[in-house]
């Protein structure tokens, strides 16, 4: 015994496509194309170069909003966690200079390799440079 389905309304498909999705998408419609023979032909002998290091977002882990604003900056994205600190766990040279740079009232960026430092939202956005955000 057949059983008899009732139409479920107009079609939704996008032309070249059927009801049940794209037409040809399969394992006898995969086409590589040129560029498969390239990527066989790479080799993985060159050398890795290291991702550069952004600079670190540096904030007064004793204020709240503080912390807040680095945690949203770090959820959105715009900085990796293991890039942001509070400057009270640096050493007394690194800790004096961000506290000459205002980081008790503005987030301090610190270039760790220099030890350039720039504040507000200058330093936030040189810290989100490579981010969805730049």
């Amino acid at each position: 015994m057949e059983l008899a389905t009732a139409p479920r309304g107009p079609s939704l498909a996008r032309p070249g496509e059927s009801a049940r999705g794209p037409v040809g998408i399969g394992p006898a419609a995969v086409d590589n194309g040129p560029m498969a023979d390239r990527a066989a032909n790479l080799t993985t002998d060159a050398p890795l170069r290291p991702a550069p290091l952004r600079p670190m977002v540096c904030f007064d882990g004793d204020c709240g909003m503080c912390r807040g604003s680095v945690e949203l900056i770090v959820r959105l994205g715009l900085v990796e966690r293991q890039r942001s600190a509070p400057f009270q766990s640096f050493d007394a040279e690194v800790a004096g200079k961000l506290l000459e740079a205002n980081v008790h009232n503005e987030l301090a960026v610190l270039d760790t390799d220099t030890g350039e430092i720039r504040s507000g939202i200058h330093g936030l956005l040189w810290a989100c440079e490579g981010s969805w955000l730049a």
